[in-house]
Parts: C-alpha cells; sequence; structure tokens
C-alpha cells in the first residue's frame, strides 16, 4: 500500500501503531476484545492482576500484543504487564497453542477471542474473563495518508446504514458464516 500498488486494505483493526502511519474509513464492525487464555484447570488459580514471572505468549504481529497488554500496566490495580522479554514468547498462529502450553513455555497467551474461539468453544482453553481493547475503534478499511477513497467509500458506506440494508446484510452473513466466528456489524 505504501508503494501505492494498491489503494486500500479491507478489515484491518484500527491500533494506535496503525493509526499513524495509515487512515482508516468509518469502522463497519464493533472493536474486537482481546483476553488472557489458559488451560481449563488453571483459569481459576491464573491471577490475571499480576503477570510478574509469568510466560505469555503472543502471536508474531497480530494486534493483540505485548505493547496492548503494556498499555494495561497499573490500570485497576494491575501489576507486571510490562513482560520482561525472557516472558515473551512469539507464535505464528493458534497452530502453535497448545505445544507451547503443553511444553510448559507458557502460562497463558494474549490474544482476540475470535483468534482462539474454536479452542474455547471444544473446552481446550479457557477465557480468564477481563477484556482488554487493543484497538482504537472497530475494523475497517486503511488506506494511505490522505487517500481520496476514505471520502468515497465513508460516503456509500453511510447510504448502507441509513437505509438499513447494512443490519439486513448483517442479519444475511450472521445467518449463513455464524458458525464462523461472531459478526458483530456497527449498529
Amino acid at each position: 500500500m505504501l508503494g501505492e500498488w494498491y489503494d486500500a486494505c479491507v478489515g484491518y483493526a484500527v491500533t494506535l501503531e496503525r493509526f499513524h502511519v495509515f487512515d482508516f474509513t468509518a469502522p463497519f464492525l464493533k472493536p474486537l476484545e482481546s483476553y488472557l487464555f489458559t488451560l481449563p484447570g488453571n483459569v481459576n488459580s491464573f491471577n490475571a492482576n499480576d503477570l510478574r514471572n509469568r510466560n505469555i505468549g503472543f502471536f508474531e504481529g497480530w494486534f493483540s500484543d505485548e505493547k496492548c497488554l503494556a498499555r494495561q500496566d497499573g490500570v485497576d490495580g494491575r501489576q507486571g504487564y510490562i513482560l520482561p522479554t525472557d516472558n515473551i514468547v512469539y507464535m505464528t498462529g493458534p497452530n502453535e497453542v497448545m505445544e507451547k502450553f503443553n511444553d510448559g513455555s507458557i502460562d497463558a497467551v494474549f490474544a482476540g477471542l475470535h483468534d482462539l474461539s474454536s479452542f474455547v468453544n471444544d473446552g481446550t482453553l479457557a477465557k480468564v474473563n477481563v477484556p482488554f481493547s487493543c484497538t482504537v475503534t472497530g475494523t475497517a478499511t486503511m488506506t494511505r495518508k490522505g487517500s481520496a477513497f476514505i471520502d468515497h467509500w465513508n460516503r456509500g458506506f453511510q447510504i448502507l446504514r441509513s437505509t438499513g440494508k447494512l443490519f439486513k446484510m448483517c442479519q444475511a452473513a450472521r445467518q449463513d458464516h455464524g458458525d464462523q466466528g461472531d459478526i458483530n456489524c456497527v449498529d
């Protein structure tokens, strides 16, 4: 996109890091929440307010990252959220999670619920019920700074919203694809 090969990337979360480099359209999905996840037997003993001496797993390049977790340090009495590098374990994606838990590399993984919902649904992982927001706003279309694309997109999107067509599209998407995860369209 920065090389001007294309004008936009659809479906990107607006993060602090991206916000300073790119422009975004009005969001079409509500903000995603991130959570800490543990093995089911550990969820009650895992103290989400104190991550000192805990190894936390993160997916490389995903917005639920160690920088988001560090921004939570001190909020509501949380401690140890600024992790030493020795306590950060990177993974390339969800397929590595169970391996890292089973070999003792991680005590928890930090990710979006949408990323690990299948593990939670089948009982392989448990969600620690403390939601975190790693995004500035909901999911949108990302463009180069100053792109005229945003004005065109937002104008068309507003028409979809005001006529009720967006609501109908979202209902149909939930019906047809809801088994793939939540579809949380903006109101």
